[in-house]
């Protein structure tokens, strides 16, 4: 779990930011930057940390998720946590040239602008 995610969360105000780590010294750390909920994949080895996920939002999914260690399979549990919601899509006015793009890190320039954080 990353601190500047969990503060990230906290500032925008979400109601439950879970953290998820193999250890469990991480969840007193996590709670002091806001993390509401902490699991230990350990705790449960027969679940996936998505099933985890959904069990403790009663089956609903986070919003939001994010994944900050780099492991590939940790990213694919990080999709399977996330909620159903769809989002109605005009598709004439992408046909028309509106654009719809997707991004990597919300646009920002790594390098000059994670210098802004402590």
């Amino acid at each position: 779990m990353q601190r500047y995610v969990v503060d990230g969360a906290r500032i925008q105000g979400a109601a439950k930011i879970i953290g998820i780590d193999k250890n469990p010294c991480r969840k007193d750390k996590g709670e002091a930057f806001g993390m509401t909920d902490f699991i230990n994949p350990d705790d449960e080895p027969n679940k996936s940390i998505s099933e985890l996920v959904k069990e403790m939002t009663h089956g609903t999914g986070v919003d939001y998720g994010f994944e900050c260690t780099g492991v590939t399979s940790l990213l694919s549990e990080a999709l399977e946590a996330a909620n159903e919601a769809k989002v109605p899509l005009n598709c004439l006015a992408i046909a028309l040239g509106r654009n719809l793009k997707g991004t990597i890190f919300g646009g920002i320039k790594t390098k000059s602008e994670f210098t802004h954080y402590p």
